[in-house]
């Protein structure tokens, strides 16, 4: 009896969780069937059912496609009908109508957190800053006449599938726009924004994520044609042609193999893609077809009439017609200034200039210059009455961008990323400029091969052959030119420049720019004449100058070879085995820049008289007494020497600075010193506006320097002539 009960009781059991199981693979009662299914049902959606069923996509909307579906209501439906002038979907042509409906349809099921809060699990920076999804529809393939060395041709152009845009409350909040009723209306009409997800053909979302089961059904208000491309927005209107004309000159056109298997639908021999240095306006930017995307651009685009003008006002007469006569970066910064590559710009961000160019203007311009407007598929065009002047036009880049005779140099800043440097309104800057002659005597070249921009090296011939300037060093021959300008300077008299970059000082006199005086009388252009003075509007003046300048050419090690006053102190240096006998600092300098405080022979004789010197007797007997002897001499010798690292110094202290710095000394300091911490002797220098005098606060002894500007000017320091010893 009891096995029976046990029997019965197991049995139940396990109906129990039959029953368990059957009710977990149940389909859940808030699934509406499929998304072909749900249109069934629901009677407002019967225009958009019809047109699915003309085109045979049944079988992709009952369940064999994964699928995000923004679908239009009859009412909206309706609109487009009237709009287009068709009396019902039987009207539509066939391509016209597949355009449509593969437009409203996104790849991949999204619900509306999904959505909209896309990256809130791992990148929250990202959090609802996504707003572009990849959709069914793909555009035809098309011709378009391109340059083909010097004739023409036809080629065809084929495209990834067409992205839909999406504008949420939470996408507003993330881009930080306070009130995107203003920025939403201005772009789509007045009224459209109304705290609803808005797509980018302007339809609001009225109903949010209607499960099916293979996606979600968001239902909107508005039916379009599917947005077109910021590309096809310049070339299908006229008043921009001038505009969308320049910037086909810095397109570039790809043949891509991997298109081969469509090109016969097109009847073409081969596809393309087109691309630009700028910002693509040609192809969606969708590089993961099942992810969701932010990159987009924005184009603000002068009319015909304005950038004739402004052109032939920068340019000359006819410079509209003949535009490749312009220096190619000059055309660049121009179009530049009015393109953004990775922003959707929301006129709110314009107003509030959040919206910078890669050199830091504005964009200047406001809702009463705006002619046109219209949200493209990968991007947003603004048409606007005016023309965005580059700054630039008005820096110490003036006059070489704009000029034929200096577009080596235009080439050189525009490579080792010195633009920015030199279009800095908080710097006056003085621009030493040599013409392309010279660069090209020095054998400094630039090589293009038929695309405008984009494929040019500068190319150096220093050992006999043309090899590419390696940009670090083409960034230092730039920074030698650019200087810090505190005052205008008067290159008749005699004095130096302060470069903006860390530990470089070029000397004048005679209206000539050099390093050192030793080296003027050589033929191998190390210094250069000064020939005329441009004041820019905005920081600083351009000195037009007869040769390249070249940075200095040995160490500071090298001094006494070329200047006999300071043999005795190198000699001293030797002794210490600070030097050696082929004038290197030994392991005791490192790879610092210094200022080296050097007296002059007649000084050094005069303190070894005065038994001032440790100086070490030639007839030192043992090794060690040698040694104890040469480290006494190496501690004094260090007292003339600070290292600008070893002091985080971003540059060298010179006469004229008018400030007063302490420093640590090479000299160390072993009375106070511990284990654990070095002590160095403390130098305290004063830069007056003609002198630097030295206070070493050890022996409360000073030195002076003897000129004006440093003696020497190494690779690793500057050396001053001081009147004494410490």
């Amino acid at each position: 009896m009891k096995k029976m009960l046990y029997g019965i009781f197991i049995f139940t059991l396990l109906l129990m969780s039959c029953e368990v199981e059957n009710d977990y693979y149940q389909r859940p009662d808030w699934l509406k069937g499929s998304t072909y299914e749900f249109l069934q049902q629901e009677e407002r959606f019967s225009l958009y059912l019809s047109a699915v069923d003309r085109l045979g996509l049944k079988e992709d909307f009952d369940g064999k496609v994964l699928m995000t579906c923004f679908i239009p209501n009859d009412n909206a439906f309706n609109e487009y009908l009237k709009r287009k002038n068709y009396n019902s979907v039987a009207d539509i042509p066939e391509k016209e109508l597949k355009a449509l409906i593969n437009y409203t349809t996104g790849l991949r099921s999204f619900n509306r957190d999904e959505l909209e809060l896309y990256h809130f699990k791992d990148e929250k920076h990202l959090r609802g800053k996504y707003f572009r999804l990849t959709s069914l529809h793909t555009t035809d393939a098309y011709q378009e006449r391109i340059p083909y060395g010097s004739a023409q041709r036809d080629v065809w152009l084929f495209n990834s599938p067409k992205m839909i845009n999406f504008f949420s409350k939470r996408y507003f909040e993330a881009m930080e726009i306070s009130d995107p009723k203003a920025s939403v209306d201005l772009l789509f009409g007045e009224g459209t924004w109304n705290g609803e997800t808005i797509l980018g053909n302007g339809a609001r979302i009225i109903k949010y994520e209607i499960p099916t089961d293979n996606g979600y059904v968001f239902e909107v208000d508005k039916l379009t044609d599917p947005l077109r491309s910021a590309d096809r927005i310049l070339k299908e209107n006229e008043q921009f042609s001038l505009f969308s004309k320049l910037y086909d000159y810095f397109g570039k056109y790809n043949y891509e193999s991997d298109f081969d298997k469509y090109k016969e639908a097109f009847g073409a021999d081969s596809l393309f893609t087109k691309s630009n240095v700028l910002y693509n306006t040609y192809t969606e930017g969708n590089t993961d077809l099942y992810k969701l995307d932010f990159n987009t651009g924005a184009m603000f685009v002068p009319t015909n009439e304005v950038l004739k003008a402004f052109l032939e006002s920068k340019f000359g007469p006819g410079a509209a017609e003949n535009f490749q006569e312009i220096p190619v970066l000059a055309l660049k910064y121009i179009l530049k200034q009015h393109v953004q590559s990775s922003t959707m710009a929301w006129m709110e961000d314009i107003e509030n200039g959040k919206i910078t160019t890669s050199w830091g203007d504005e964009l200047d311009f406001n809702k009463e210059n705006i002619v046109f407007k219209e949200l493209g598929s990968n991007g947003v065009v603004y048409g606007i009455n005016k023309v965005l002047e580059p700054s630039l036009f008005n820096s110490v880049m003036k006059g070489v961008i704009q000029t034929d005779k200096t577009q080596l140099f235009s080439w050189f800043v525009e490579k080792s990323l010195n633009i920015n440097l030199l279009n800095n309104r908080d710097l006056d800057l003085a621009l030493f400029v040599a013409d392309d002659d010279s660069f090209n005597e020095d054998l400094i070249r630039i090589t293009k091969e038929g695309y405008p921009f984009g494929d040019e090296k500068i190319e150096v011939n220093f050992t006999g052959d043309w090899k590419e300037y390696n940009i670090s060093d083409l960034s230092k021959m730039v920074d030698l030119h650019i200087a810090l300008l505190e005052k205008d300077f008067d290159f008749s008299g005699k004095g130096f420049v302060k470069n903006v970059t860390n530990f470089s000082l070029i000397k004048y006199a005679d209206n000539k720019l050099y390093i050192n005086e030793d080296e003027l009388g050589e033929e191998d252009q190390l210094y250069a004449e000064v020939l005329s003075t441009d004041k820019s509007p905005t920081n600083g003046n351009v000195y037009k100058i007869s040769k390249t300048l070249n940075s200095p050419k040995y160490s500071i090690s090298k001094l006494g070879e070329t200047y006999t006053e300071f043999r005795e102190f190198k000699r001293l240096l030797r002794k210490a085995n600070l030097m050696t006998e082929s004038s290197k600092f030994t392991s005791k300098f490192g790879f610092d820049n210094y200022i080296m405080l050097a007296p002059e022979n007649e000084v050094i004789l005069k303190g070894i008289d005065d038994g001032a010197i440790p100086e070490i007797p030639l007839d030192s007997d043992s090794g060690e007494v040698l040694k104890e002897k040469q480290d006494a001499l190496a501690k004094w010798c260090l007292q003339y020497f600070i290292s600008m690292q070893k002091n985080d110094q971003p540059n060298y202290l010179v006469p004229g600075d008018n400030t007063s710095k302490v420093f640590n000394s090479m000299q160390l300091d072993n009375e106070n010193s511990t284990p654990t911490k070095l002590v160095y002797t403390k130098l305290k220098c004063t830069a007056s506006s003609d002198n630097l005098t030295v206070l070493n606060k050890e022996t409360n002894s000073s030195v002076s320097s003897i000129v004006t500007t440093p003696v020497y000017i190494g690779t690793d320091g500057i050396v001053y002539s001081v009147d004494g010893l410490f």
